[in-house]
């Protein structure tokens, strides 16, 4: 069989099987799940591979709901890899109205799109793994059931495991405010949480047997926010306090402070790091407390391929990026106005961009894998200028301009891979990029060997308050 086919036979299984991706697409934005609480979401992709004739193997890394799938074939290569983002957002939960109405007041919502990513992801391996098992095709699909990616967790572990040492590419997706292929870097990230262990006491009775944890919490987030100024140009530090006690006329004991740093550079990020050692330790000092650090993650930008990010253009061109209804428009400007914006004339990009060459400011915890193997992504349009992580994105994930965004990045990796498996000269030059930005230099997970993945119960504590 004629395997310059497959390409088109892989589109036309797409096309065929939409409403399958669209049905997935539309359970997993129903079932939002907090990081590493994601079993609903990971058994809903693990089983539909598993109907397709993957092998799936679960628990992988320490991690009960992380999972790989693979199908391999023939000499087993090349290897293509893609990945998925099972958690969703905390406290934004909204129904699929251009306006906030929670589901659930203060529950989970998929506002960073992951339902797009998942549905359209597993999607496409399937779709590949499909036709080109039909054609009798060598290779290997292998899709990573990845969890707790808003905090940057489970690729990282996974990278550590030396579960990403033998792909050939790895090939992912996510809406933002444009249609583009994207192989431009992005930040990397740590993450920590110190506890503070104070005495508690009435104040009106013996205020001198006190000692506050969450002043030492307070002070400490304090002196980090002092010493940004000082920090590398770029740097990012945000932090929140989720136990300061439990009422005011009790000084508390515990109390507990987490922060996240971002720089381009993670050399940078270390400095920062370093830092907010010396603030606490100050902070616990000043207050007559003790402190604990719950180190959470540490991972690396994306490390960018323009030949594969090139790839992936040429065949979203072929694709096409979405086009959208005056209804799905309308939907968009209302969503813009109750966000206090303007109504413009195209408040969804209906173009096609290829980035490069920048920076973009988030941070991805398959970092990692872009230092292990050749990484990039395709990115769908959802309405320009909606804040991520907020009720709106939550209610475009689940409206038709996320579903076509879905089906856009679906037919694009889709298409990638094809070409992946079907000319080897291609997939020559994309490895010849990474050997000349990696310059050799074996990849060095930046998280502690003693570090485990964090527990089932981590956001459970954190956000017992909200819902």
């Amino acid at each position: 069989m004629d395997k310059t086919q497959l390409k088109k036979r892989v589109l036309k299984s797409l096309n065929e099987n939409q409403k399958t991706l669209i049905e997935v697409c539309d359970k997993l934005w129903r079932t939002p799940e907090l990081a590493m609480q994601e079993s609903g979401t990971s058994r809903i992709l693990r089983d539909w591979l598993d109907r397709e004739g993957f092998h799936v193997e679960t628990g992988i890394s320490d991690m009960r709901n992380a999972f790989l799938a693979e199908f391999a074939q023939g000499s087993n290569a090349p290897v293509i890899a893609f990945l998925t983002d099972l958690d969703a957002v905390p406290g934004v939960s909204n129904k699929v109205v251009p306006r906030r109405k929670p589901i659930v007041e203060g529950g989970p919502g998929h506002g960073c799109g992951h339902p797009q990513i998942n549905a359209g992801n597993v999607g496409a391996a399937i779709a590949v793994k499909n036709e080109m098992e039909r054609m009798g095709l060598d290779g290997t699909i292998r899709v990573y059931g990845a969890g707790a990616e808003e905090l940057l967790i489970a690729k990282v572990f996974m990278a550590r495991d030396g579960l990403f040492d033998d792909c050939d590419v790895i090939l992912t997706s996510h809406p933002t405010s444009m249609n583009a292929a994207n192989s431009n870097t992005c930040c990397a990230l740590l993450s920590t949480e110190f506890t503070f262990f104070g005495q508690s006491c009435l104040t009106a009775k013996n205020p001198e047997a006190g000692r506050s944890a969450l002043d030492a919490a307070q002070l400490a987030a304090i002196a980090v926010s002092m010493r940004k100024s000082y920090m590398a140009r770029g740097t990012v530090v945000e932090y929140v306090i989720p136990d300061g006690g439990s009422q005011p006329n009790t000084v508390p004991d515990v109390s507990k402070v987490w922060f996240m740093v971002r720089h381009q550079n993670e050399s940078w990020v270390k400095d920062a790091y370093q830092k907010i050692l010396n603030a606490v330790k100050g902070a616990a000092i000043a207050t007559g407390t003790t402190s604990k650090e719950n180190f959470l993650t540490f991972c690396y930008g994306y490390l960018p391929n323009e030949r594969l990010g090139r790839l992936i253009y040429n065949n979203a061109k072929i694709v096409g990026p979405p086009t959208f209804t005056d209804d799905e428009k309308r939907f968009a400007n209302e969503i813009r106005k109750n966000y206090g914006l303007e109504e413009i004339a195209e408040p969804i990009h209906e173009g096609l961009e290829f980035l490069k060459d920048g920076l973009d400011m988030y941070a991805q915890d398959g970092g990692d894998a872009s230092r292990i193997a050749p990484l990039a992504s395709v990115n769908c349009a959802f309405p320009k200028d909606i804040t991520v992580h907020g009720w709106g994105t939550t209610a475009i994930s689940g409206s038709s301009i996320g579903q076509k965004g879905m089906m856009f990045c679906a037919k694009t990796l889709a298409a990638t891979a094809a070409d992946i498996l079907t000319k080897p000269e291609v997939l020559v030059e994309i490895k010849k990029e990474f050997n000349f930005r990696t310059n050799d230099r074996k990849y060095e997970c930046l998280v502690p060997q003693d570090i485990k993945p964090i527990s089932e119960d981590f956001m459970k504590y954190h956000v017992k308050t909200r819902w």
